[in-house]
């Protein structure tokens, strides 16, 4: 890495440094005379150089558009992408600041995360949709389910992780049986880019609880922006112990006081979309057991035991954003 950095961006005399954090590449801090950065190492079995250099376009024109990210350097060739023998790297300027630990998100950062998503997904609705954006059907759901709960059944023993991994699809199969289709519900909403991956680990803060930048765009795609609130909100603020935590519910307040285009309609299927999303999607279980060689053992930790809370409370959830939209719009 230090003579990618030499002789891709002219930085010698470098120390690196990893970066705890992350769920599939390599993250590094870089000390150097020019200042510090970030270097991301990405392997090419999970992301392709091309969509990795159109994300880092997104990331530039969000950056100058005044909005908290970090700004990517280019390299001597002028380019965002620089090949590696294993993969390739991007750079970006270090932001300094500091993580919250989920479950101890407290109120004035939920609100500001909040807020922040608004603010970003305003800018991301600026760019062209170019990616069609769709919500598998009800039978594809239940055939996609079945036929990968039969591989996983085939593997069952091998480890508590596989234990764990066939009562989540058990779980899902029953549950997507009990729901309507909402596939068509989708089509009806407007997509848009959205970060794809906004949670507190890819969110950095002052001191003072403000953003200090949003990080890490590698899962940008083209959804309805609820989706994204929705899976923001449970993964910062929901706890198998207690459920939804109350700051859930500051972030929400951040969040539509900085959309005054959101409608009681939309709102209306915010919950109920995101839970037929979350049960018809199953990774890291596809790559698992459809392709391990694509399977990472940090994943091993994401797959929990599943847990019907959001089931049993999704229509006092809605009814608790409806509230706060009245409240503040």
């Amino acid at each position: 890495m230090k003579s990618t950095l030499a002789t891709a961006y002219n930085i010698h005399d470098a120390t690196l440094s990893p970066i705890p954090h992350g769920a599939v590449n390599r993250n590094y801090v870089v000390q150097a005379n020019e200042g510090p950065y970030v270097l991301k190492h990405y392997s090419t079995l999970h992301y392709s150089p091309e969509h990795i250099a159109r994300t880092c376009d997104v990331q530039s024109y969000v950056w100058e558009s005044g909005l908290r990210v970090p700004e990517i350097v280019k390299n001597e060739a002028g380019e965002w992408i620089t090949p590696v023998e294993d993969g390739f790297v991007v750079l970006s300027r270090f932001v300094s600041g500091r993580h919250h630990i989920r479950g101890h998100i407290h109120e004035k950062p939920a609100y500001q995360s909040g807020a922040t998503l608004a603010r970003l997904q305003e800018h991301l609705a600026k760019l062209p949709d170019d990616q069609s954006f769709a919500l598998k059907s009800l039978p594809d759901a239940l055939r996609d389910t079945e036929s990968l709960l039969r591989k996983a059944e085939a593997h069952r023993h091998r480890s508590p992780v596989d234990e764990v991994a066939c009562s989540i699809l058990r779980y899902k199969l029953q549950a997507l049986q009990s729901r309507s289709d909402l596939s068509q519900v989708a089509q009806h909403l407007p997509s848009q880019w959205v970060h794809g991956d906004y949670h507190e680990v890819n969110l950095l803060f002052t001191a003072e609880d403000e953003v200090a930048a949003v990080i890490d765009f590698d899962n940008m795609r083209c959804m309805p922006r609820g989706l994204e609130v929705m899976r923001a909100i449970s993964l910062m603020f929901f706890t198998r112990q207690s459920g939804l935590e109350p700051h859930a519910y500051k972030f929400f307040e951040g969040f539509t006081r900085h959309t005054p285009t959101l409608t009681e309609a939309e709102l209306t299927l915010y919950v109920p979309l995101r839970r037929y999303y979350a049960l018809s999607r199953h990774w890291p279980l596809e790559a698992r057991y459809e392709a391990p060689e694509r399977y990472d053992e940090r994943w091993d930790h994401y797959i929990q035991p599943p847990s019907d809370w959001w089931e049993r409370n999704a229509e006092g959830v809605t009814e608790r954003l409806l509230q706060i939209r009245a409240r503040c719009q």
